[in-house]
């Protein structure tokens, strides 16, 4: 067969010839896509975008690392992958977004899964259709060492800045540090991580950088702040079996229509001020007319000097 054309044009090698081989590789690669695979997001299809097909979640682009066969390996991309839902009903969900690469320490157009920031995931193809690639899972990334360092049962996670630990001896701790960056970095240098534990007895803390807040196994509750404290109820009622203290450095005000010192209080309590006025300057009737004031009049360390009424 010429590979020339009437009018002269050079048709090129690959229209000259048939091959079975290569066919049936490129229809199993197609149809038959069976192997699991493992590739790098590298962009992102929410539900909003034009770009996305099913409108049932995000969608992604995988670029995929192949072998094939013994003829070396090659970057494949799976366009619009959809991740599988661990619980795929109406009612129970549970989604997340997985990160998109946004830089590489490498030569453009390449894959590796390391000198990269995007997630490294695993995918498999439904009905071994390449155009129908799964997101089934992650696969660790050789850029992050692992915090499980021993064979102890022990879990640690973390997802944009909030971080979950369970150790060996039962404690749990969750994290929260503020968003991340793609690296791991946090998107606000300057901000405070708040820590919530139950502890392997049982304790329970909640704490950030002002604030401590600790229901200890033993029973006992403790609040500490470096900032102001309110509390805003219906009705309060507090109950001590032992003594009960109310110590402030500065001011203590008790405000309330009624305020009533005993469960079943009648009397009402004298205001020591205008007491000492009327006791100062007060008389007596008698036979030869009102008496005078009182000779000593109510001394000053009568009236408390701490406790003040209305």
């Amino acid at each position: 067969m010429s590979n020339f054309l009437p009018d002269g044009t050079v048709l090129p090698a690959g229209l000259l010839s048939y091959s079975a081989r290569a066919n049936m590789a490129g229809f199993n690669k197609t149809y038959r896509n069976t192997a699991l695979r493992i590739g790098v997001i590298i962009k992102t299809y929410p539900v909003s975008d034009d770009q996305n097909r099913t409108k049932l979640a995000t969608e992604y682009d995988v670029s995929c690392i192949e072998q094939n066969e013994d003829k070396g390996t090659t970057n494949i991309q799976y366009k619009n992958c959809i991740v599988m839902s661990s619980l795929g009903s109406i009612a129970d969900f549970f989604e997340k977004t997985l990160r998109q690469r946004l830089t590489q320490d490498y030569k453009a157009g390449l894959t590796r899964l390391q000198q990269q920031d995007g997630s490294v995931v695993l995918i498999l193809c439904l009905d071994g259709s390449s155009d129908k690639a799964i997101i089934i899972g992650g696969f660790p990334h050789p850029d992050r060492p692992t915090t499980l360092t021993n064979d102890e049962p022990q879990l640690a996670g973390e997802y944009n800045g909030v971080n979950i630990t369970i150790a060996n001896d039962g404690t749990a701790i969750l994290t929260w540090k503020g968003p991340t960056n793609n690296d791991g970095s946090l998107v606000n240098a300057s901000q405070t991580p708040t820590v919530v534990q139950i502890q392997n007895d049982g304790s329970f803390q909640v704490n950030n950088a002002k604030i401590t807040f600790r229901m200890d196994a033993s029973g006992a509750v403790t609040v500490t702040a470096t900032g102001a404290m309110t509390i805003n109820c219906a009705d309060a009622t507090i109950n001590s079996s032992g003594n009960a203290l109310i110590s402030a450095t500065g001011n203590a005000t008790v405000d309330a229509p009624m305020i009533n010192l005993g469960k079943s209080a009648t009397d009402s309590v004298i205001l020591g001020d205008t007491f000492k006025k009327y006791f100062d300057t007060h008389t007596h009737p008698t036979p030869i007319g009102p008496s005078g004031p009182p000779t000593t009049p109510m001394p000053p360390p009568t009236l408390s000097k701490v406790v003040k009424a209305q």
